[in-house]
């Protein structure tokens, strides 16, 4: 495998009171959409910001549940509900209809009576 350069940055490095002999990397100053990648070595500290796309992921995640649930959502809700032994009752009256007339199973697979 041929090595390549991930990432080059340049950043300003701060001076430490005291000297720290092992190598540290530390992750500070975290908000919602970021946070500063913090590196310490001997005397010095050296801090990379960084961001992470936190609105897009949750706006994305917001509309898709918004958009109501899909088969797959009812299916899993009555396997938790299922194999965990809660309310079957609750599985068979709120559950089971919107699965029969939304969801098709893969061949082969096997239904529990319930």
């Amino acid at each position: 495998m041929k090595a390549k350069v991930a990432v080059v940055v340049k950043t300003e490095s701060f001076p430490m009171p005291t000297t720290v002999e092992t190598f540290t990397i530390t992750i500070d100053d975290v908000k919602h959409d970021g946070a500063k990648l913090g590196i310490i070595w001997e005397n010095t500290y050296v801090e990379v910001p960084f961001s992470v796309p936190t609105d897009e992921m949750v706006t994305a995640s917001i509309q898709k549940v918004m958009g109501g649930p899909t088969s797959g959502d009812y299916y899993n809700a009555a396997v938790c509900i299922s194999t965990a032994d809660k309310d079957i009752e609750r599985l068979r009256c709120g559950l089971i209809r919107p699965l029969k007339c939304k969801m098709s199973l893969p061949f082969g697979t096997i239904v529990r009576n319930l």
